[in-house]
C-alpha cells in the first residue's frame, strides 16, 4: 500500500529551480601544462525535473559554465623595467606573472537519477547522464602585471560533449520544496585547441533547489 501511495505522489510531477555547480577540473591536452593544473571551475542554472515513479527521475538544465587552464608561469612583464639612467632593464623591477585560458559555455546537462534509498524527508540518490553544450568566450589572463590583471577575451564556437556519474542527497524542505546535493564526476570533451585537443576531468558538487509544481 505504501509503495502505491508514494507512486501516486511522486509519478507525473514537475519541479523547477536553480543549481550552482561549484567544482575543480583538471585539463587534459596533448602538450605538458605547468603545475598545478587543477583549477576551480563552476556552473550556474536554472533546472527542471520530472518525476517517472517514486523511484527515478530525470533532470535537465540550461546552464552557463566556466573552466580555466593554467597555460605558462613566469611569464615577465618588463613595460615598467626600464631604468632610464643606465638605458637597460632593471630586473628588480620585472613582474613575472601566470598565463591562464578561461573557457565560457552554454549547455544542456540531462541525467536520470535513481532514489536508491527513500526516507521521510532525506532520500539517497544516484545518478548517471550526458551534456552537450556550446563554446562561445575564450579569455586569456595574465596576472599579475605591472598594471594589474591583463585580460583579452576572444569569441569562439564548437560543441561540447561530456558524461556524468554521481551520488548524492535530496532533503524535503517541506511538502513542495526539494534541496539536492549531488557531489559528481565529469569527463568532458572541448573543441580541438591551437595546442592539441582539449579535455577535462571534473568533480563538482551540485546543490539544486527545487520546486514541485
Amino acid at each position: 500500500m505504501l509503495a502505491v501511495l508514494q507512486e501516486a505522489v511522486f509519478a507525473g510531477s514537475w519541479s523547477f529551480g536553480v543549481t550552482a555547480s561549484p567544482a575543480v577540473s583538471r585539463p587534459q591536452t596533448g602538450i605538458t601544462l605547468p603545475y598545478p593544473n587543477h583549477r576551480f571551475s563552476y556552473s550556474l542554472g536554472i533546472a527542471g525535473a520530472y518525476d517517472l515513479s517514486a523511484d527515478f527521475f530525470c533532470r535537465g538544465a540550461l546552464q552557463y559554465s566556466r573552466k580555466s587552464i593554467l597555460v605558462a608561469t613566469g611569464v615577465p612583464d618588463t613595460r615598467n623595467s626600464f631604468d632610464s639612467t643606465t638605458g637597460r632593464i632593471d630586473l628588480s623591477r620585472v613582474v613575472y606573472g601566470d598565463a591562464s585560458e578561461a573557457y565560457e559555455s552554454v549547455s544542456i546537462p540531462l541525467s536520470i537519477n535513481y532514489r536508491i534509498a527513500i526516507g521521510q524527508r532525506i532520500d539517497l540518490i544516484t545518478l548517471g547522464g550526458i551534456e552537450c553544450g556550446l563554446l562561445f568566450r575564450r579569455t586569456m589572463i595574465l596576472e599579475p602585471t605591472t598594471t594589474g590583471t591583463s585580460q583579452h577575451s576572444e569569441s569562439e564556437s564548437g560543441f561540447i560533449f561530456a558524461l556524468t556519474i554521481g551520488a548524492g542527497v535530496g532533503y524535503s524542505a517541506s511538502g513542495d520544496v526539494t534541496v539536492l546535493l549531488l557531489p559528481a564526476y565529469s569527463y568532458s570533451l572541448y573543441p580541438h585547441r591551437d595546442f592539441s585537443n582539449l579535455s577535462f576531468h571534473t568533480v563538482s558538487v551540485e546543490c539544486a533547489v527545487l520546486y514541485r509544481f
